[in-house]
């Protein structure tokens, strides 16, 4: 009981003395077409630990037969915003039979576009999230990619790389790290192999929606892929192209496209699933927090004088009862500062959610850390619980991509955990919501 209690009470702070606002966790993008070899998980560069470059499948779970194009064929690669701004993705080609390292993709890359091309960019402000009722995935990027010629038959795979984006659950002017998936296919035939076609330097296609008639992308941070770690690095914006590309064209001359993109279709997902309300561009009001007003002090008329009577003595006044104390206000306590306000607390393969610290004294007081060293701080508990579940799947991920969990250990095991700790927190915000409400 003591437990329900003290988790009642925590959600009660977390919906209320906060005012932190019931919302969809900030999902990533990734690569949604042509299908990914890992399509489920939102794999990336996180901190100390890299996902492998084409996800948590290698190429034993790859099928590069299930897609077949012929030279010269254009196809539309989709990606969603979810209410990512800025940065750039990177298409890069390499045989399926390469050892697929990054540093394979990154000297196989065929072309760079803009992040926000073929997409809405933020609600009111550019760098905002996605319009309200936005489901994830509904506001869809695209890029034309077209097969090179100078391929000669046989499989390949392509990755996907995202990089120099921004919001760092919901801090707009912090940096997202880089994320990433590939696409295993095969080509056979179409135009003549042309070895000779390939460019000293990748082509950069435009159609950034803050700028799309042009060759450059919006960006936040260095312009490089595999930089902004630990995940919610310090940077600002930017406009212009990529570190690699540019350092390409100074090393070898301009020899490649620099022409806007041409407008893929956009498709968007239906709006069934309500996605959180960016902020607003006039001051938010202050949180309705039910507080007991005080009484109506209306002026009364003044008291008659007392009647006195020289036959008998005034009688003595009646003293007033004492009032009782007023009712304390109805919001939440917030928690004793360097409590832990992490609900979940099951490890998995030896890894927990690491604790997130309440500081009173600072002006993002919700702080995670790892190791002893601040991963993240944050203004509201929701954001820092949010970061904590995901530092804990990373790390679960991580072990097991370097055969340090158990035996029989999967990815998918830590995909499990860390939709528990989420649930975990809607689940006690949902109770505390509706234990307010009753009271």
């Amino acid at each position: 009981m003591a437990t329900l209690l003290q988790t009642l009470t925590l959600a009660v702070f977390l919906l209320i003395a906060i005012g932190a606002p019931i919302r969809s966790a900030e999902a990533h993008a990734r690569l949604l077409s042509p299908p990914a070899r890992d399509p489920n998980g939102y794999c990336g560069a996180f901190d100390t630990g890299l996902c492998p470059p084409c996800g948590n499948k290698d190429k034993s779970q790859a099928n590069p037969a299930a897609a077949t194009y012929q030279r010269g064929q254009a196809i539309d690669v989709v990606w969603p915003r979810n209410n990512h701004p800025g940065g750039f993705i990177r298409l890069s080609v390499v045989p399926f039979s390469s050892a697929q390292t990054f540093d394979d993709f990154a000297a196989g890359t065929v072309q760079f576009s803009c992040h926000e091309s073929g997409c809405k960019s933020g609600f009111a402000d550019p760098n905002a999230g996605d319009a309200p009722g936005t489901p994830v995935d509904g506001n869809r990027c695209s890029t034309k990619f077209t097969i090179p010629s100078y391929l000669p038959d046989g499989q390949y795979t392509m990755q996907w790389l995202w990089f120099g984006g921004a919001s760092f659950f919901g801090d707009l002017n912090r940096g997202q790290t880089d994320y990433y998936g590939c696409h295993d296919f095969t080509v056979r035939g179409g135009a003549a192999v042309n070895l000779s076609a390939k460019p000293a330097c990748p082509a950069m296609l435009g159609g950034d929606a803050t700028s799309p008639d042009t060759a450059r992308c919006k960006f936040f941070g260095t312009g490089s892929p595999l930089q902004c770690r630990p995940d919610g690095c310090q940077g600002s914006y930017k406009d212009g192209k990529p570190q690699p590309l540019l350092q390409c064209l100074a090393s070898k001359g301009a020899n490649q496209p620099t022409t806007a993109a041409p407008k893929p279709t956009v498709t968007v997902g239906p709006t069934t699933t309500k996605a959180p309300a960016p902020a607003p561009t006039t001051p938010a009001p202050k949180p309705t927090t039910k507080v007991p007003a005080p009484p109506t002090t209306s002026k009364a008329a003044p008291a008659p004088a007392p009647t006195t009577s020289k036959s008998a003595p005034a009688p003595a006044p009646t003293k007033a009862p004492t009032p009782a104390p007023a009712p304390a206000p109805t919001s939440a306590p917030a928690p004793v500062s360097g409590a832990n306000v992490q609900l979940f607390t099951e490890a998995l393969h030896g890894h927990a959610a690491p604790a997130v610290s309440y500081v009173a004294s600072s002006s993002r007081p919700f702080q995670v850390y790892v190791n002893g060293k601040l991963n993240g701080d944050f203004p509201d508990a929701w954001s820092a619980i949010g970061r904590s579940c995901d530092v804990q799947h990373n790390q679960c991920a991580d072990a097991v991509n370097r055969g340090q969990a158990p035996a029989g250990s999967t990815v998918g095991q830590c995909d499990e955990q860390n939709s528990k700790c989420h649930e975990k927190i809607a689940a006690g915000v949902a109770a505390a919501e509706g234990l307010t409400k009753k009271n």
